[in-house]
Parts: structure tokens; C-alpha cells; sequence
């Protein structure tokens, strides 16, 4: 079940990504504006990341990002969804047949704990960047929910594969998943950011 809930989150953060096929001029240029915008909304935030910017480094014209990306908001949203692309077959891996339900709970812990502190858009985000999370609010609620879904339905698996029972109450299920989220601000902020 896990398996197919990360195929699911695979297929939908590529639909946000749109084409990045290195094979093709449009898949490779649509990479490197993501690359660039990556590096220029981590280093800037969002605000003071330019289009204008974004284009020159990555070498094409203000224009040609507009035949990508509708407006800097979604340029955003496909890079934190390209971030997050990067991390789906170490999760796939996960779930070989030869780890046993312990090893693979601690492997999806070790592996969102690793991948938060290497993911430079979501490190920003996480540190509370209020600019970001301004655009991250717009998502449609139903995009929300079924992100939702699917994280509830891995770490669902997991927990019950690793405790080796199935909780009949969506509650109690709900309270375990949370015990398993690690508040990953606080624990990448071990010596204090600043913010709570």
C-alpha cells in the first residue's frame, strides 16, 4: 500500500513540475529554470527573488519563463515540488521486502529528518520564511487534503506495520501519525533560530 501511496505523491509532484526530461530542449530548459529559481528563492526568499533575475542566470529571456510558469508563485511551487521529486526513491527504497517494519519506520525518520536539512527551499520554509508560506497558504484545499491523505496513508502502514497492529479509530491512528511527524524546524534548530 505504501508503495503505491508514493507512486500517487511521485505522479502529482510531476504534474507540478511539468516536463523536465533532460532528453528534451523543453524538459532541459524547464530544468534549468528550476535550478536557478531554486538557488534564487533559497538564497533571496521569495520577495526579493526576480523573474527578471531567474532568466538571465539561467541564461534565456524574462519571456521564455512565462511559457513555463504562469507567474513567480508557481515558480515556487514547481521548485518546492521538484525538491521533494528528489527525495521519492530513497523513500521507494524503503519499502524492499528484505528491511523489516522497524528499519524501515526509522529509515522514513532518518531519511525526512536528512532530506529536510538538504532541502534548501524547505529548510527556508520550515525556519518560518512568512513570504513563502503566504504562497504555500494558496494551494487549492483539495491539493492540501489529498497531500494529506497520502502522508497519513505511508505513515499509517508504517506504524502499524511496525507496532503490528491496525488501529480500528481513525483518532487513534491520527495521534500516532502525529507522534511519528518530528516537529523537523525544532530539530534542525538545535541550537535556536531564532523563531518558535
Amino acid at each position: 500500500m505504501s508503495h503505491e501511496a508514493i507512486e500517487q505523491a511521485e505522479r502529482h509532484l510531476l504534474e507540478f513540475i511539468g516536463d523536465i526530461e533532460p532528453s528534451t530542449q523543453k524538459g532541459r530548459r524547464r530544468r534549468r529554470i528550476l535550478e536557478v529559481a531554486t538557488e534564487n528563492f533559497a538564497s533571496l526568499g521569495y520577495r526579493r527573488a526576480s523573474i527578471s533575475a531567474i532568466a538571465s542566470q539561467a541564461q534565456i529571456a524574462k519571456g521564455t519563463i512565462y511559457l513555463y510558469f504562469a507567474n513567480k508563485s508557481e515558480l515556487l511551487l514547481a521548485a518546492t515540488a521538484w525538491e521533494k521529486l528528489k527525495i521519492t526513491d530513497s523513500l521507494r527504497r524503503l519499502f524492499r521486502e528484505e528491511l523489516d517494519a522497524r528499519a524501515r519506520l526509522r529509515g522514513w525518520i532518518s531519511t525526512g529528518l536528512l532530506f529536510t536539512a538538504r532541502s534548501a527551499l524547505l529548510s527556508r520554509l520550515l525556519s518560518g520564511d512568512d513570504e513563502f508560506n503566504a504562497v504555500l497558504a494558496d494551494l487549492p484545499a483539495p491539493l492540501l487534503a489529498e497531500s494529506a491523505s497520502i502522508r497519513h496513508r505511508i505513515l499509517g502502514d508504517l506504524v502499524a506495520e511496525a507496532t503490528g497492529e491496525t488501529p480500528r479509530d481513525p483518532d487513534t491512528l491520527r495521534q500516532r501519525i502525529t507522534a511519528m511527524s518530528i516537529d523537523h524546524r525544532k530539530a534542525l534548530c538545535v541550537g535556536g533560530c531564532g523563531r518558535d
